[in-house]
């Protein structure tokens, strides 16, 4: 007696959306190992969230019954989600590295399996076709040894050779590995390269399209076209128009609630506990390259503008404000000494920070949206990497070391400015030792009170706007002007607030 194949996923009665709108409307669906099922659909019919929800219940609060083994699945959405800051084979490695406890397969031998040719393996993923990414990121997947594969779109942009390439990738995973396979798909003729049964997701509801007892050979062109034709004879959509979407409530942009709910993440990520400290650091390194390193110059050179400004501005002030008997008393090496370095002790925290946020904070803000927009973050989650554990932990913890460096390069920059213009417009000679600041100043000022202060707050705000969900490349700006002004007002109310005497610390 034969053994039955074992069910992978069983949906039974799934919703999704609103009572009066709902997107997906009692959703039936039963995968078996070994087969290949394909859901076509016109853009806006909730292909893509019928995924979502199966895979994240959490963030797509649904209705009904899921039954699915997460820890042996994987998602692959349409260009594979790759980390561009790494290597092909970098991106599998990573995966291995989040899951030592699972035996993984050789990273390099599985990427030839798919035609992945080893001079490839260490070239950046930007650099590879459309149909190599798409490759790649299979391998990827399975490198946690899933027993499901769903795809969302991955012909997408791939001429007809890298679809039949991909076609036959997937019909390997299925008779080699005895993977189930779930592909999202608007193209009839893509489904019938790959798919055993065919549904149609419209009005919310799962229709049966197609079911042929065994998959299609890829080579036989005539047969294709049959199942081809046989699918558009009965789809009830033309699958190349966008079909108007179900009515979706709006969602502020990151609304403050959202900010509140993003302190949880935030506390969580901010020791230094990973599965992998290679992917920490390597994070690490590259957030500090990004925002400190690359800016340093920029941070000193306005800092040497500002405190240049400063003296000239002093000088003005007691060329024209004092006169008769207070000139005489009031000497260069007098102002200089009452002034000293006070001011850059008192300005650095603040105007550092907000310096810092609208530079390095706007680009790495971006960044972190990027990786969100492009659904990297969600491939990393389905595969068993903790975007919070090899991402946000490792920012926060650079970008607080970076405003540290930058405000000392701004505040060292600010002393140089004022020391080197001090010494032309007042004619001293000895103006580094009268703009020397006491060390008493230092705890006076609540200088080590402020930066600590400052930098909880950019590096909050700059993760948790940078790791919101975002729709299109408008959020990703939005968020990012946002990071900068909440951080920019969160440390005005605080400078506030100290020079009030409110915040007595």
């Amino acid at each position: 007696m034969s053994r039955k194949p074992d069910i992978l996923l069983d949906l039974h009665d799934l919703c999704y959306g609103a009572a009066d709108a709902r997107l997906l409307d009692g959703i039936d669906l039963q995968v078996l190992a070994g087969e290949c099922v394909a859901i076509v659909g016109a853009s806006g019919m909730g292909k893509s969230t019928l995924l979502d929800a199966v895979m994240d219940p959490r963030g797509h609060p649904s209705q009904g019954n899921i039954e699915l083994d997460r820890e042996h699945t994987a998602l692959l959405t349409q260009d594979g989600s790759l980390l561009d800051h790494l290597s092909v084979i970098e991106n599998l490695r990573l995966v291995r590295r989040f899951n030592a406890r699972k035996r993984s397969p050789d990273s390099g031998a599985l990427l030839q399996s798919l035609n992945i040719d080893t001079p490839l393996h260490d070239q950046p993923v930007n650099s590879l076709s459309g149909g190599e990414r798409r490759r790649v990121a299979i391998a990827r997947a399975l490198m946690r040894r899933p027993q499901l594969l769903m795809f969302d779109e991955p012909d997408t942009g791939l001429d007809p050779g890298n679809i039949r390439e991909l076609a036959r990738a997937i019909r390997g995973l299925q008779e080699e590995q005895g993977c189930g396979v779930v592909i999202v798909t608007h193209n009839p003729w893509f489904a019938a390269l790959v798919a055993q049964r065919v549904y149609e997701l419209l009005a919310g509801k799962l229709a049966t399209v197609s079911a042929w007892p065994e998959p299609v050979d890829i080579d036989d062109l005539a047969a294709v076209d049959a199942r081809r034709g046989e699918l558009e004879a009965h789809l009830h959509q033309d699958l190349e128009r966008p079909a108007a979407p179900a009515r979706r409530r709006s969602r502020r942009s990151f609304a403050p609630l959202e900010l509140v709910r993003a302190v949880i993440p935030y506390l969580t990520s901010v020791f230094p506990i990973t599965r992998s400290y290679r992917d920490y650091l390597r994070v690490f390194g590259r957030t500090l390259y990004i925002a400190f390193i690359t800016g340093a110059l920029f941070f000193l050179l306005v800092g040497g503008m500002l405190g240049a400004t400063t003296i000239a501005v002093v000088k003005v002030l007691a060329d024209n404000a004092l006169g008769g008997f207070l000139k005489y008393v009031l000497t260069p090496k007098v102002i200089l000494k009452i002034i000293n370095g006070s001011y850059i002790v008192y300005l650095v925290p603040a105007i550092g920070a907000v310096l810092f946020v609208a530079r390095s904070g706007s680009i790495m803000t971006s960044w972190l949206g990027v990786l969100v927009l492009g659904k990297q973050t969600k491939a990393l989650k389905s595969l068993g990497v903790d975007p919070d554990r090899y991402l946000r932990a490792p920012v926060i913890l650079s970008l607080w070391l970076a405003y540290l460096g930058a405000a000392l390069v701004f505040g060292i920059g600010m002393w140089v400015g004022s020391v080197t213009t001090a010494e032309y417009l007042f004619d001293v000679g000895n103006a580094a030792d009268l703009l020397r600041f006491p060390q008493a100043l230092i705890w006076d000022s609540r200088l080590h009170y402020k930066i600590a202060i400052y930098s909880i707050l950019l590096t909050f705000f700059i993760t948790s706007f940078g790791m919101a969900p975002k729709t299109s490349t408008e959020t990703v700006a939005i968020h990012t002007t946002k990071a900068i002004i909440y951080t920019t007002v969160a440390i005005s109310i605080t400078e506030l607030l100290f020079a009030l005497d409110v915040l007595l610390i």
